[in-house]
C-alpha cells in the first residue's frame, strides 16, 4: 500500500530517488576517495586552470596553456572553491547533488515515457548504476555532463512539438555540457538537424527549435571564442587539445596495439617537439601529422584499430567487473533500434551512437568516456525491457532473471574472466 501511494506522486518519487542516489554516491565517495590524490592526471589540470584563474585572474594551467581545456570544469572548481574553501571533498559533494539531481531527471522522463512504476524502476536503476555512481568521486567533468545532457533530454521530451523557447532550453542544457567537454558542440548541431527534421511537417515551425538551439549556443560559445582570439589570436571554439587527441586516436591504436607506424609514430611521452614547440604551434603541428599517418596505415589496419577502440569503449573490467553495465547493455542495444522512430526519444539515441563513434577515433583507451552518456544507456535500457515485457511477458521473466544470474556468476569469478578477456584482447 505504501508503495501505491508513493506511486500516485512523482514528487514521493523524486523525494525518494533523490535521497537513494544521493547516499549512494556519498558513501562511494568515502569508500573510494584519495583526497588531494584525486588530483592527478586530467584533475591536476583541471586544478590548475581554477587555481589560476581565483589567484592571478588569468586562465591558463601551471604550464602557461591557455586553451587546452573547456573552460566550465575549472569555472565550478573556482566556484566550490570560493563557496567552501579548497576543498576535494565539497566538489565531490557538489557532484554528488548534480549525480542524484541526473537521477531525478532520468525518473521524470521515464515517467513521460511509460507508467509509474518503471518510472520508478528506471530512477532506482539511475541510483544505483556504476557509471553514474563512480564519475561523482572523481574530480572530472564526467558526473556535470552527464547532469546537463540529461536536462536537455528532458527539455526535448517535455513537448510533443518544440517551439523557439523549447529549442533555447534545449540548447543551453547542451550547450552547457559544450563547456564542459568540447566534442559536445558537435552533438548540439545534430540536436539542431534532428529538432529541423522533426518538425518537417510544418514546415512554417520548422525552423524555431533549431533556431532556439543554435541561439543558445551562440550566446555560450561566443564569450569563449572572443577570448580565445584575444588571448590566442585565433577564434577557437573547442580547446587546442584536439589535435593531441586526434594523434591518440586510431594512429596510437595502430602503433601500440596493432604493431604497426613503427617508423612514423612517436610516443607523446617522448615527443620532444611539442615540448618545444608553443600551444597553437603543437596543436599545429599534430594537425599536419595526423593525416599523414592516416595515409601511412593501411585500410586494414585502419577497420582494425576502430573495432578494437570500439570494444575498449565497452570493456566490462575496470579492473572490478561492472555488472550493471553489462546487465543493461543487451537492453540498451536493442532500446536504440526501437527509438529510432519516436522523436521525443532521439536525445539519449543520438547522444551514444555519437559518442561511440566519437572515440572509436579520438582520444580511445578509456572505458571512462561512456559515463558521459550512461543516463542515455539507462533510458535506452528501459526502452528494450519494456519492450520485451510488452510483446511477451513469459520471455520477460525467464531471459530477465536468467540474464542477472549470468551476470552474478562473472561477477564472482571476475578475476579469472577478466585474464580470460585480456588473452583475447592480446590475441586480437
Amino acid at each position: 500500500m505504501a508503495l501505491q501511494g508513493i506511486l500516485k506522486s512523482r514528487a514521493w518519487c523524486a523525494a525518494l530517488i533523490f535521497t537513494a542516489a544521493l547516499a549512494t554516491r556519498l558513501c562511494y565517495t568515502a569508500a573510494t576517495t584519495q583526497g588531494a590524490g584525486e588530483l592527478q592526471g586530467d584533475a591536476a589540470e583541471y586544478q590548475s586552470y581554477a587555481l589560476n584563474l581565483s589567484e592571478a585572474g588569468r586562465y591558463e594551467n601551471y604550464d602557461g596553456l591557455k586553451a587546452s581545456r573547456m573552460p566550465g570544469y575549472p569555472l565550478f572548481l573556482d566556484a566550490v572553491y570560493t563557496v567552501c574553501g579548497r576543498s576535494v571533498l565539497a566538489v565531490q559533494v557538489a557532484q554528488s547533488l548534480a549525480g542524484a539531481a541526473t537521477c531525478v531527471l532520468v525518473l521524470l522522463l521515464a515517467w513521460e515515457w511509460f507508467d509509474p512504476r518503471w518510472a520508478l524502476a528506471g530512477g532506482l536503476a539511475a541510483a544505483f548504476y556504476f557509471d553514474l555512481i563512480s564519475p561523482c568521486a572523481r574530480v572530472t567533468t564526467e558526473a556535470l555532463t552527464t547532469f546537463f545532457l540529461t536536462a536537455a533530454f528532458w527539455l526535448w521530451c517535455r513537448k510533443r512539438s518544440l517551439r523557439f523557447t523549447d529549442g533555447f532550453l534545449v540548447g543551453v542544457a547542451a550547450s552547457s555540457a559544450y563547456l564542459l567537454r568540447s566534442e559536445f558542440m558537435i552533438f548540439v548541431f545534430l540536436l539542431a538537424a534532428a529538432a529541423g527534421w522533426a518538425g518537417r511537417r510544418d514546415l512554417k515551425r520548422a525552423w524555431k527549435a533549431p533556431a532556439g538551439i543554435l541561439l543558445a549556443f551562440a550566446l555560450i560559445s561566443l564569450p569563449w571564442i572572443l577570448r580565445n582570439q584575444r588571448e590566442l589570436g585565433r577564434p577557437i571554439a573547442t580547446s587546442t587539445a584536439g589535435p593531441v587527441n586526434l594523434y591518440l586516436g586510431v594512429p596510437w591504436t595502430i602503433h601500440d596495439r596493432l604493431g604497426g607506424l613503427q617508423g612514423s609514430f612517436v610516443p607523446l611521452a617522448d615527443l620532444q617537439a611539442r615540448q618545444k614547440l608553443g600551444e597553437l604551434e603543437s596543436a599545429d603541428y599534430f594537425s599536419r601529422v595526423v593525416p599523414g599517418l592516416y595515409r601511412e596505415a593501411t585500410l586494414s589496419q585502419i577497420a582494425r584499430a576502430l573495432v578494437f577502440n570500439l570494444l575498449i569503449q565497452y570493456y566490462p573490467f575496470s579492473p572490478a567487473y561492472d555488472a550493471t553495465f553489462v546487465f543493461f547493455l543487451p537492453f540498451w542495444l536493442w532500446g536504440i533500434w526501437l527509438c529510432r522512430k519516436d522523436e521525443r526519444r532521439w536525445p539519449p539515441l543520438i547522444a551514444v551512437l555519437f559518442k561511440t563513434a566519437l572515440h572509436c577515433g579520438v582520444a580511445v583507451m578509456q572505458s571512462r568516456h561512456r559515463q558521459v552518456t550512461a543516463s542515455a544507456v539507462i533510458l535506452l535500457a528501459l526502452t528494450g525491457l519494456f519492450e520485451l515485457r510488452r510483446r511477451s511477458p513469459k520471455a520477460f521473466k525467464t531471459l530477465v532473471p536468467g540474464w542477472a544470474a549470468a551476470n552474478a556468476f562473472v561477477w564472482a569469478l571476475a578475476p579469472w574472466f577478466r585474464a580470460l578477456a585480456l588473452r583475447v584482447r592480446d590475441l586480437l
